[in-house]
């Protein structure tokens, strides 16, 4: 207890604080502990083993200035971003475990160097603290992947199937209304002439068989 907390501890009891008041304002007044961030990057490994490209794990421990891992702490891992202006874009928000670890899965979104970013805010326990890193990334994971479709080339060939259809469906209509043309001129082509020969016919006189 420094003399500033004996001072007001003294004022406290002379105006009638009652001993657990005090208590919880001598702890209140207690500085909070200082603490460090040790942040590392490794490769994601599948379940085999083999390392998976464009995916990393970000660890942080958190701990005290004396090196006493911190417990149930929540950490925030960020990366700085450009879009629209300097901001911190967010990769995850976990809880520190008994060993003060917490860790969250990164994919790059870009290639080259990649600042990473571990922030503890602190609490009335412990102190503040940030750290970063940086990560030279060579290969990310493509957004998103096209796979063939298996009924792809089904489709294309349905559909050239149909158009076939169409343009015959079409030819025949034409085919019909053609003929149909034709059919109508010939007619009207032909009622002069029949129409003459009947007049002709009728004009003719009849010779009587003697």
């Amino acid at each position: 207890m420094n003399i500033v907390q004996r001072c007001l501890l003294t004022l406290l009891i002379a105006f009638g604080v009652t001993a657990a008041g005090v208590a919880a304002i001598v702890v209140d007044a207690q500085e909070a502990e200082p603490t460090k961030l040790e942040l590392s990057v490794s490769p994601s490994r599948d379940a085999k083993g083999h390392e998976v490209d464009g995916e990393f794990w970000i660890t942080a421990v958190l701990k005290t200035a004396s090196g006493r891992f911190v417990g149930k702490r929540r950490i925030e891992i960020v990366e700085p971003v450009n879009l629209l202006g300097p901001r911190e874009s967010s990769l995850g928000s976990t809880v520190t475990d008994g060993t003060g670890m917490a860790a969250v899965l990164y994919h790059p979104a870009q290639t080259g160097q990649q600042t990473i970013k571990a922030r503890f805010k602190g609490d009335q326990t412990f102190g503040p603290t940030e750290a970063s890193l940086v990560l030279d990334v060579a290969e990310i994971i493509p957004p998103f992947e096209s796979e063939p479709v298996p009924l792809a080339s089904v489709g294309k060939w349905l559909s050239f199937g149909l158009g076939l259809l169409g343009v015959a469906f079409w030819a025949v209509l034409l085919g019909v209304l053609g003929r149909t043309v034709r059919g109508i001129r010939a007619a009207a082509g032909s009622a002069p002439l029949r129409a003459g020969l009947a007049s002709q016919t009728a004009e003719t006189p009849r010779q009587e068989v003697m």
